[in-house]
Protein backbone atom coordinates (compact mmCIF):
# COMPACT_ATOMS: atom_id res chain seq x y z
CA UNK A 1 0.00 0.00 0.00
CA UNK A 2 1.22 3.51 -0.79
CA UNK A 3 -0.13 6.32 1.32
CA UNK A 4 0.54 9.88 0.07
CA UNK A 5 1.41 12.15 2.99
CA UNK A 6 2.24 15.85 3.31
CA UNK A 7 4.10 17.45 0.42
CA UNK A 8 6.26 15.08 -1.55
CA UNK A 9 6.65 12.57 1.26
CA UNK A 10 5.37 9.08 0.59
CA UNK A 11 5.08 6.37 3.16
CA UNK A 12 5.32 2.96 1.55
CA UNK A 13 3.77 0.24 3.64
CA UNK A 14 3.37 -2.95 1.63
CA UNK A 15 1.54 -5.85 3.20
CA UNK A 16 2.60 -5.05 6.75
CA UNK A 17 0.16 -2.25 7.61
CA UNK A 18 -1.33 -3.02 11.02
CA UNK A 19 -3.14 0.12 12.10
CA UNK A 20 -3.88 3.79 11.55
CA UNK A 21 -4.40 5.26 15.03
CA UNK A 22 -5.68 8.79 15.62
CA UNK A 23 -4.10 10.12 18.81
CA UNK A 24 -5.58 12.70 21.19
CA UNK A 25 -3.03 15.28 20.01
CA UNK A 26 -4.51 15.21 16.47
CA UNK A 27 -1.73 13.13 14.93
CA UNK A 28 -2.39 9.85 13.11
CA UNK A 29 0.16 7.14 13.77
CA UNK A 30 0.78 4.58 11.03
CA UNK A 31 1.96 1.28 12.47
CA UNK A 32 3.48 -1.65 10.57
CA UNK A 33 3.87 -5.26 11.67
CA UNK A 34 7.66 -4.86 11.78
CA UNK A 35 7.30 -2.09 14.34
CA UNK A 36 7.89 0.64 11.76
CA UNK A 37 5.96 3.80 12.58
CA UNK A 38 5.16 7.03 10.83
CA UNK A 39 3.00 10.00 11.67
CA UNK A 40 0.82 12.46 9.79
CA UNK A 41 -1.77 15.11 10.56
CA UNK A 42 -4.23 13.54 8.10
CA UNK A 43 -7.11 11.52 9.54
CA UNK A 44 -7.34 7.80 8.70
CA UNK A 45 -10.37 8.58 6.48
CA UNK A 46 -8.40 11.21 4.55
CA UNK A 47 -5.47 8.81 4.11
CA UNK A 48 -7.84 6.19 2.70
CA UNK A 49 -9.24 8.68 0.18
CA UNK A 50 -5.76 9.91 -0.82
CA UNK A 51 -4.68 6.29 -1.37
CA UNK A 52 -7.74 5.62 -3.56
CA UNK A 53 -7.21 8.79 -5.64
CA UNK A 54 -3.54 7.94 -6.18
CA UNK A 55 -4.39 4.47 -7.51
CA UNK A 56 -7.23 5.82 -9.66
CA UNK A 57 -4.91 8.34 -11.31
CA UNK A 58 -2.28 5.63 -11.76
CA UNK A 59 -4.73 3.29 -13.47
CA UNK A 60 -5.86 6.05 -15.86
CA UNK A 61 -2.27 6.97 -16.70
CA UNK A 62 -1.32 3.31 -17.26
CA UNK A 63 -4.31 2.79 -19.57
CA UNK A 64 -3.36 5.89 -21.56
CA UNK A 65 0.26 4.77 -21.90
CA UNK A 66 -0.80 1.27 -22.98
CA UNK A 67 -2.91 2.83 -25.74
CA UNK A 68 0.07 4.85 -27.00
CA UNK A 69 -0.68 8.09 -25.20
CA UNK A 70 2.01 10.29 -23.70
CA UNK A 71 2.75 10.51 -19.98
CA UNK A 72 1.74 14.18 -19.65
Amino acid sequence: MIIPLEGDRLLLVTDDLVALVRRDDGVTEIIGSTGARGTTVFTPKTLKERHRRLWSRGRLLAASLLQGGNSQ
